[in-house]
């Protein structure tokens, strides 16, 4: 699957089979982002929004952020609240680097099928 600038990634079989694809694009603040990148700017893996380590992602949960798409994954997103002042300007995730709390995700664009 070929994405925005050139760069190829492997999409789930999962999805490939269904021949549905989620969707990388996103607007503003990235807050209604809900592909599915893993990886920071650096190229750090993602920890799942419900484990707690090697960082405890709490507040940051599908209790507190239930339209955030934060339900069992390691995805980048920009979980905000409608009366949430302090947001990130684009997706971001807690890494499971222990050196690297969290770190910003650069939104790929939309999966050319």
């Amino acid at each position: 699957i070929v994405v925005q600038s050139g760069t190829t990634i492997a999409n789930t079989a999962s999805n490939v089979g269904s021949g549905s694809y989620p969707s990388e694009a996103c607007t503003g603040n990235c807050a209604d982002y809900r592909g599915v990148q893993t990886r920071t700017r650096s190229g750090y893996l993602c920890q799942r929004w419900d484990d707690k380590t090697p960082h405890n992602t709490n507040p940051y949960n599908s209790t507190a952020y239930p339209l955030s798409g934060l339900d069992g994954n390691n995805y980048c997103r920009n979980p905000v609240k409608t009366d949430q002042t302090n947001v990130a300007s684009t997706i971001w995730c807690f890494t499971q680097s222990k050196e690297k709390v969290w770190e910003l995700c650069t939104p790929i664009g939309v999966f050319a099928a």
